[in-house]
């Protein structure tokens, strides 16, 4: 079988870019050593060109690689990492899912970080 690996941008992995580059490259090297094919694309890469592979594997974070990722995986690509489950992932969108889960988790608030507003704040309860 013919796979394509997409790397993690770095700054998607503050502090564990070593970590994250090496579970990257274990199942790299454990799908290659089941006898299939991995061609390995950084995600500007990916997103620069059509994939010819309908297998996936992907620790991608952009968002406009996971649209794309999302388009295929609806087209029958066989995507492991889930885009759909990437997307579930953004804190905002993993926050209001629990949310709406009534899953339990710490008081939390989304602000847009490009144009903080203090008010935002005014009604936050801090414990400590």
């Amino acid at each position: 079988m013919l796979f394509a690996g997409i790397r993690r941008k770095h700054c998607f992995s503050p502090n564990n870019i070593g970590n994250d580059q090496a579970i990257f490259d274990l199942a790299t090297a454990h799908i290659r050593s089941m006898g299939h094919q991995v061609n390995v694309y950084d995600e500007e890469e990916f997103l620069s060109r059509k994939l010819i592979e309908e297998n996936i594997f992907t620790m991608t974070r952009e968002l406009n690689a996971v649209r794309i990722l999302q388009e295929m995986e609806t087209r029958g690509a066989k995507i492991i990492n889930s885009a759909f489950g990437i997307e579930n992932c953004y804190r905002g969108n993993m926050t209001k899912l629990f949310d709406s889960c009534d899953i339990l988790v710490p008081p939390s608030i989304i602000v847009n970080t490009n144009n903080p507003n203090p008010n935002d704040f005014e009604n936050l309860a801090l414990v400590g």
